[in-house]
């Protein structure tokens, strides 16, 4: 380890660290496209998120970002709890999403991802679970009568299925969201680069995703 971080090239840990900052922005530029009524700045949500993500990197268990950034926004910038756990659940959703058509795109693309056949078969079965289950929540705002006697679930379900019907706006978050991957991609190959090793921008992207 001493030995590669004796050679590394700083300037492209530089241009790493700017274009993971770019991904980082676009990320909350595709949260901010999710909030129907409510107004928060990209720049906000930019922040947010980050201060999820750092204290999520300093606990044992990587539960505390989804917990801080929905704390955060309820108690601090006014934003109804229902509604930024369904913007937030719909992100992940929208992650998943967009991360297994990377994969599934590689599995033709990449020969060597042949030999993780059943792993990729599961992403798109867990994506399209998670896609159905999210349409049958909407739809069940309205069919269900007994959701609204919990406010919470009631107050979350019609969130949900504000999302679910606005195509324009998950299709901008979707487009966000892969290009945040790819980029995330290009800044671990910029990494590999700055310490000698040979890897392919598509392996770099793989592996940040599977990790």
């Amino acid at each position: 380890v001493r030995d590669s971080l004796e050679d590394v090239s700083p300037s492209l840990l530089l241009l790493s660290v700017t274009i993971f900052m770019f991904a980082s922005y676009l990320r909350a530029l595709r949260w901010q496209f999710l909030f129907l009524d409510d107004q928060v700045s990209a720049w906000r949500l930019f922040v947010i998120q980050n201060e999820g993500i750092g204290l999520n990197n300093v606990v044992p268990i990587r539960v505390a970002s989804e917990a801080t950034q929905i704390a955060i926004l309820s108690y601090r910038d006014g934003i109804k709890t229902a509604t930024a756990v369904a913007t937030l659940g719909m992100e992940r959703a929208i992650d998943v999403v967009a991360s297994t058509l990377i994969l599934a795109v590689a599995f033709f693309m990449v020969p060597e991802m042949k030999n993780f056949t059943l792993y990729v078969w599961g992403a798109v079965g867990f994506a399209v679970v998670m896609v159905l289950v999210l349409r049958l929540l909407a739809w069940g705002t309205d069919a269900w009568s007994f959701i609204h006697r919990f406010s919470f679930v009631s107050a979350f379900a019609s969130a949900v299925r504000d999302l679910v019907n606005q195509p324009v706006r998950l299709g901008l978050s979707m487009s966000l969201s892969v290009l945040y991957w790819l980029l995330v991609g290009v800044t671990a190959w910029l990494v590999a680069e700055s310490v000698d090793l040979p890897i392919s921008p598509m392996t770099a992207t793989l592996v940040i995703m599977a990790t």
